[in-house]
């Protein structure tokens, strides 16, 4: 945080662009679909108009035929917009000219133009379109999509950049990751045989007390055996959950899970972010008129049934 806000971290960047950012034709490929059809396409970020014309030349002119200014990309850009409180209060849009210098202040921007500040309020009275038409597209599951979400029916979609590692690890390791699929349904099987034999018990003791201790007793050691059988078998899912997590990151292990359940940031993707993906370039795969959706939504007891499939011998 403290070399972001001192300048240290975009000095570093602009020394040397072409290292920390590659660039890419599929990139504009992918922002000059979203702009067909008589879309309008923005760009809205918190960096000063000078880190944001420094970067946007170096990715974008002359990296394709016909590109030379990369303004043409957008119909209108917005710098240091102050997001998350971009969509939470009105501010006046500062129109600059070609040098990044103040002209005029302005509650509702104009097409073609560069500002600085602004808001979502005021943006939206210049789109006259209802929310769920925005796409808005950002990197940080705070300042763009939670925030978004919170103020606005805006569309979100969340670039992830981890996922591309988290995906090539998942890939490697299929098998030992279907291996704890299997490992997590057989300890579901032993926890029901188990509470099965301690309801056993007590309703046996509360019929027949303490007049036939050897059935109690052999409950018990099978009670036990099962107990021994869980506990290794624990052990056993938590050593191959441990390998796959190292994989994904030594430190933290998955972006999306922790252990089988959902991470914070996982339950936040989940619940604010219309789509995600690890780079703007993969919208380039597909045409401007595709229409995302879930393949599949499956309820908890469809879930349960795929678990105990994995378990059942074949």
């Amino acid at each position: 945080d403290s070399i972001h806000r001192d300048g240290t971290l975009k000095a570093r960047i602009l020394a040397d662009l072409h290292k920390y950012l590659p660039q890419d034709d599929q990139l504009i490929l992918a922002l000059r679909r979203f702009a067909l059809d008589g879309r309008k396409l923005l760009l809205i970020t918190n960096s000063e108009w000078y880190y944001t014309d420094a970067l946007c030349r170096h990715l974008f002119e002359g990296v394709v035929p016909g590109l030379d200014n990369w303004r043409e990309l957008f119909d209108l850009v917005i710098v240091s917009a102050a997001k998350p409180g971009f969509f939470r209060k009105r501010s006046p849009f500062i129109q600059l000219d070609a040098d990044g210098q103040e002209v005029d202040s302005v509650d509702t921007p104009h097409w073609g133009g560069v500002y600085s500040g602004g808001s979502r309020e005021g943006l939206m009275e210049l789109l006259d379109v209802p929310g769920e038409q925005v796409l808005y597209l950002g990197d940080h599951i705070y300042g763009d999509i939670l925030s978004t979400k919170l103020a606005s029916t805006w569309r979100t979609a969340l670039v992830v950049s981890e996922l591309e590692e988290e995906l090539d690890v998942c890939r490697r390791m299929a098998s030992q990751m279907r291996h704890k699929a299997v490992l997590r349904a057989e300890l579901t099987e032993l926890g029901f045989q188990i509470d099965g034999i301690k309801d056993v018990q007590a309703l046996y003791r509360r019929l027949h007390g303490d007049s036939d201790n050897g059935a109690v007793a052999e409950l018990e050691k099978q009670l036990q055996a099962l107990r021994r059988d869980h506990k290794a078998m624990r052990q056993h899912a938590s050593r191959l959950q441990g390998r796959i997590s190292a994989a994904i990151n030594p430190r933290w292990g998955s972006l999306f899970k922790q252990g089988s359940n959902k991470s914070l940031f996982g339950s936040q993707v989940d619940d604010f972010a219309c789509l995600y993906t690890s780079r703007v370039r993969n919208f380039a795969r597909y045409g401007s008129r595709h229409y995302f959706r879930v393949s599949a939504d499956p309820m908890m007891h469809e879930i349960e049934l795929c678990r105990r499939g994995a378990a059942a011998p074949r």
